[in-house]
């Protein structure tokens, strides 16, 4: 099927989509297109927005993800807007309001949907404008809510402020609809004006046919000969002994002995802190030591936690001083033997592309600076990158040596070897390795250029981290995609005596993250199976 205001043409599961999402816009005003990560959800909603016109469209999504949209938007209507700003006053407010009335199609970040945080901007508005945006004072014709398993909190303001929009057809996007039940699913059920989101005892996608309309990769047999092969691996890492002691005397069986003889100074009140904060300094502490001294900075720099450290000025300025004596780690060795060298022929270089994701900024700025000491062509896409840089940043990720190689070869050009192509992509600024943080680039991109994906911190979350592999592994990929996942483990050496008087191996969080995920993954899995009662 063509769609030629979108110059395009859709294959046989795209087409049954937009059916659906016609047929679902004449008879209940809309639903949740729930196809696994790249199956085209962009392309099935445009092309609805193509072939079945309105007067007022308004498209929300995770900003990261508006200069992609925007390039199918742009097919359909030059003129629409971006709506990325807060009117600071009731004037700004009416212009705001009278530019989005002339547009068509209008394009936002969830929170340019709150109101202002300034108390003293709320002085130069007026009524509810407090708390909304002009956005909630026009009804639209049709609202579609893309990556919309960001409304699973039924309390955040950014879920309230959809839930507060007025429109006729709505629509809900999502590979991953929940993270841990399908109640999660109950403000979107809402959004979507269906049961008034109640969701008891819905444990299958098969009871919600209705309103949803959800399909896998292996449900769609003429796509098993188009995608390469998906292939992962779980690299176990030991601990050298000065990690393991240093690692478990934050997690609270210390060292003290070790410690003096290292002359490590570890912060008193660290062990009087909460589960979640020994659990960030413990994947710091796995990626390399050195990290944890840099958070121990970070947090006495600031005044706010200086009161909370009960060791004397000079103690603190040990503290600020001490640093890792190893540059390298066991899991960054690890990492960089699977980056370095061909995973099928280990005594030949490794040209593929590679996507890492890390949970915090902290990991991106230490693993991208060690990467570039190793000779590494490297970018970053995490919170700090500026929302006018991320659509360049993307449109550079797109050179690939061997992608360059066979374009030579087939417009019959000069060869030049891939490492020269490499040397022409780190100008143009396309790196052989993109590191993203866990919820800024793991949703929406199409990254089909990079076929390794390296998780060197497990996610606990599998439907977070279904999106971060699906950036490799979606249509259009050409080549085998490998996962890899890093486990740090404990050795014999590391065993601690337990209340019973037992001896045992104490686990790491890397494994306890893995078995948060496998319970997740059981119930998600769960959804997805039909049932014969459905």
């Amino acid at each position: 099927m063509d769609i030629p205001a979108l110059g395009i043409s859709l294959y046989g599961w795209q087409k049954e989509a937009l059916e659906w999402m016609s047929s679902q816009e004449e008879n209940c005003q809309g639903g949740m297109l729930c196809d696994e990560m790249g199956l085209g959800k962009t392309v099935e909603a445009m092309s609805l927005v193509a072939t079945r016109p309105v007067d007022k469209t308004l498209i929300i999504v995770p900003p990261i993800l508006i200069h992609q949209w925007m390039e199918w938007i742009h097919k359909l209507d030059p003129g629409a807007r971006v709506y990325n700003i807060r009117p600071r006053d009731d004037h700004q407010w009416e212009i705001e309001l009278d530019l989005l009335q002339k547009s068509k199609i209008v394009i936002t970040g969830y929170m340019k949907l709150l109101g202002t945080r300034s108390e003293r901007v709320k002085q130069n508005l007026t009524g509810i404008r407090k708390e909304k945006s002009p956005i909630h004072d026009i009804y639209w014709d049709r609202i579609i809510v893309d990556e919309c398993h960001y409304l699973q909190s039924s309390t955040s303001q950014r879920t309230r402020a959809v839930l507060s929009l007025r429109g006729n057809y709505r629509w809900g996007l999502t590979g991953t609809p929940f993270a841990k039940s399908p109640l999660q699913m109950s403000s979107l059920m809402k959004f979507l004006r269906w049961k008034e989101g109640d969701l008891t005892g819905i444990h299958s996608h098969s009871q919600m046919k209705e309103i949803v309309l959800s399909r896998r990769i292996v449900d769609i047999p003429v796509l098993q000969d188009k995608m390469p092969t998906l292939t992962e691996h779980l690299e176990t890492v030991d601990f050298t002994r000065d990690e393991a002691r240093f690692y478990f005397s934050i997690k609270g069986t210390l060292r003290k002995h070790w410690l003096n003889e290292k002359k490590i100074r570890m912060p008193g009140w660290i062990k009087s802190r909460g589960y979640f904060l020994i659990q960030s300094l413990l994947q710091l502490a796995s990626l390399h030591p050195e990290l944890v001294f840099e958070r121990w900075r970070q947090w006495i720099s600031k005044d706010s936690y200086r009161d909370q450290w009960t060791e004397s000025p000079a103690e603190i300025e040990d503290i600020i001083d001490q640093h890792w004596t190893h540059p390298d780690s066991s899991k960054l060795q690890a990492i960089d033997n699977i980056l370095r060298w061909n995973p099928e022929d280990i005594r030949k270089r490794n040209y593929n592309r590679s996507l890492i994701f890390l949970p915090y900024r902290l990991h991106i700025d230490f693993m991208e600076s060690w990467l570039r000491q190793k000779g590494y062509s490297v970018q970053r896409l995490d919170g700090s990158v500026k929302q006018q840089h991320r659509g360049r940043l993307l449109e550079s990720l797109l050179v690939s040596p061997y992608y360059m190689s066979k374009l030579c070869e087939k417009n019959k050009m000069p060869y030049l070897a891939p490492e020269l192509w490499r040397m022409i992509g780190e100008w143009t600024g396309s790196p052989q390795i993109l590191l993203l943080q866990n919820r800024v680039g793991g949703i929406g991109l199409n990254l089909q250029s990079f076929s390794q994906v390296l998780f060197p911190i497990p996610m606990s979350t599998p439907s977070l981290e279904g999106q971060a592999i699906a950036r490799s592994y979606r249509l259009g990929q050409t080549k085998s995609v490998r996962v890899y996942r890093f486990v740090l483990q404990a050795g014999k050496e590391d065993s601690v005596q337990g209340d019973d008087g037992q001896s045992y191996i104490p686990q790491t969080v890397d494994q306890r993250q893995l078995e948060i995920a496998l319970e997740k993954r059981g119930k998600i899995s769960k959804w997805w199976e039909k049932t014969d009662d459905d």
